[in-house]
């Protein structure tokens, strides 16, 4: 998490730097073709069609970290498709007699592919131009789930349970972009809206929203980095 706060401090202090150039200097300047790496920590949740980890440990659990291409096509509408990675891991343990130790684990990896459409709405602070988008994610997950008791160090009994599952994903949010460099341009994204199409939703479980105050807006942040391809409007 550290990590998390850290990379995302840095995107939101970056805007300001700019801010000390002459304004011409920190306009944002669009090429139609663009790659681009972003990553969300809103929380996604994929849900396991009869699933019979959910009563032992959470799993399914995952942020996408995304490489995309980008192509603006008219003056304030761009889009986005690319491969999307995430992953989660749990692991603890309880005696509830004082005497058995019952341990469970999971371990989450999801392989997905989103696709973005973004519009442009403002554009009276060059530097910042503001945005709306939308993303369609189909997700695809693996979780593995580990379960053992043990007694005087002997492992008595253990269980493994392997699920496979695909969920659809929509979030919905606004944007800025600012200029890093002639090629080099970043993006802050506030995420308001995400559900699963396909599985259960849960606001306050499945999205981290029962957090308040800096936590609550920290789990709805998008960070991205796009490169200009050379191909200029």
């Amino acid at each position: 998490m550290k990590t998390n706060l850290t990379l995302l401090c840095i995107f939101l202090l970056t805007p300001f730097f700019a801010l000390a150039s002459k304004e011409d200097t920190t306009r944002v300047r669009y090429d139609k073709l663009y790659a681009g790496i972003s990553f969300s920590t809103v929380s996604h949740h994929i849900y396991y069609k009869d699933s019979k980890a959910q009563d032992i440990i959470s799993s399914g659990y995952f942020a996408p970290l995304s490489l995309y291409l980008g192509y603006n096509f008219g003056r304030n509408m761009r889009v986005q498709a690319g491969l999307a990675y995430g992953g989660s891991s749990e692991k603890f343990s309880w005696t509830p007699d004082n005497k058995v130790i019952h341990t469970a684990s999971s371990r989450t990896n999801v392989i997905a592919m989103p696709i973005t459409l973004q519009h442009v709405m403002f554009k009276a602070f060059r530097g910042f131009p503001v945005y709306a988008a939308g993303t369609l994610m189909p997700a695809y997950g693996i979780s593995q789930t580990e379960y053992a008791q043990s007694d005087n160090g002997a492992t008595a009994q253990v269980s493994k349970v392997t699920e496979r599952g695909v969920n659809t994903f929509v979030t919905a949010g606004i944007g800025i972009n600012y200029k890093i460099s002639q090629r080099l341009y970043g993006q802050v994204e506030y995420h308001a809206l995400k559900h699963n199409l396909t599985g259960r939703n849960s606001f306050f479980h499945d999205w981290d929203q029962g957090f308040t105050g800096l936590l609550h807006f920290y789990k709805s942040v998008g960070i991205g980095l796009n490169y200009k391809l050379g191909l200029e409007q």
